[in-house]
This record gives C-alpha cells, structure tokens and sequence, in this order.
C-alpha cells in the first residue's frame, strides 16, 4: 500500500486549503453580516449565541457591560478594515446608535421599528451614523432618509474612521431634513441622501456632542 511521502501535502490537504476568491468573499461578504448580525440580536434583547431569545429589553440591560466589550473588540478590527480596503465593515450603524445612547442617554428602540432608532421621552429620533475622518470630503454622504418615516429629529453620529470612536453628533428636525430632501435639483436628494456638510446647514441644527 502507497503511503505519502513524508511532508508532502496530501489531495486531502490540498483540498482543504481556501480558494483566494473563496477567501476573499468570507472577508468582504461573511464576516461583515456575522458581526452586525451578532450586534443586531444584542440589541434586540436576544442572546446571539443561542437560536432563542433572553428576557427581552431586560437581557440587553443585564450585559450592558458585555455589549461594550464587543463593541470595543470590534472597532478596532472595524478600523483596520477601513484602512485596508477603503471600505466600512458594516457596523458603523450599530455602533453609533450605542455612542448616542451611551453619551446622550437616548433609549434605542427594538430592531425594525419602522422610521426611528431611538427614544427620548416621546421624540423619535433616527440615527445615522459616518466614519468621518479629518481629511474626509465635505461632500460625502450619510445613508438614505426615508422622506415619509414617522420621526421628529435625525441625529448625526460622526465616527473618527481611524478608530470609530466618536467625534460629533450633530442633530435636525426632520421636519429640516426633509424640506431639504424634497427640494428639486439634485438626484442624491431625490434618492434621500444629504451629505454631511449639507446636513450641518439645515435650518436649526446644532452641535449637541461636544457641547
């Protein structure tokens, strides 16, 4: 019987070994959905290690403090992505809605609440976060504002994109936002993006982080 030769890879080996396509779709498609999926159930008051769920609001107040751990072993990672790729990893969402919780003591709301992230007393508040870094253009754009959500204010979190930590937050009427979005002329308007600088001009904004 043929027995392989002593350090040569075996078929097996062979096959065993990750395809670079194979590898790069894992890096640029799976792993960014693993982690916002897994910072998604957090939220959502659910243990993301198990197919069901905590206690509801009150498993995500229990591990506050776990949430935080994960979210710190994340950006870095996050940030090392951006600077590898010129690309976000797909959390910059997440961790913007909890810097505004964290900082400004807003309540986030349960994932899929259709028009708004988060609560203070009755205003709703949708959040939207951009890694933002210092030579960053003035043109470019946070995600799409639905022009028909049932909210009262858009609150900017801008994210240093070295690092993901936060460096301001900015906040609007929506009321603001959306006369802004509606006005003709421009097909990103259209679409419900506004760029950064435009959204630091709308009517009756202002800087609340850092005051």
């Amino acid at each position: 019987m043929d027995t392989p030769t002593e350090g040569k890879p075996t078929a097996d080996a062979d096959a065993r070994k990750v395809r670079p396509e194979v590898e790069g779709f894992v890096e640029r498609v799976v792993v960014p959905a693993l982690v916002n999926r897994y910072i998604k159930k957090l939220k959502e008051g659910k243990n993301p290690l198990t197919t069901g769920s905590g206690a509801g609001p009150v498993y995500l107040r229990g591990n506050k403090a776990r949430v935080r751990e994960i979210l710190a072993a994340v950006k870095p990672l996050a940030a090392e992505y951006y600077r590898l790729t010129g690309k976000p990893l797909g959390v910059t969402g997440e961790l913007a809605e909890y810097v505004a919780a964290e900082i400004l003591g807003v309540k986030l709301v349960a994932a899929r609440t259709v028009g708004y992230d988060a609560l203070r007393g009755t205003e709703r508040i949708q959040i939207k976060g951009r890694a933002y870094g210092e030579n960053a253009k003035p043109g470019q754009r946070i995600s799409r504002i639905k022009l028909d959500a049932p909210c009262d204010t858009v609150l900017l979190v801008l994210l240093d994109n070295a690092t993901l930590e936060p460096r301001e937050m900015w906040e609007a009427p929506f009321a603001s936002v959306r006369e802004c979005l509606a006005r003709p002329g421009s097909k990103a308007r259209a679409r419900g993006a506004l760029s950064v600088s435009a959204f630091k001009r709308l009517p009756l904004v202002r800087c609340v982080w850092p005051s």
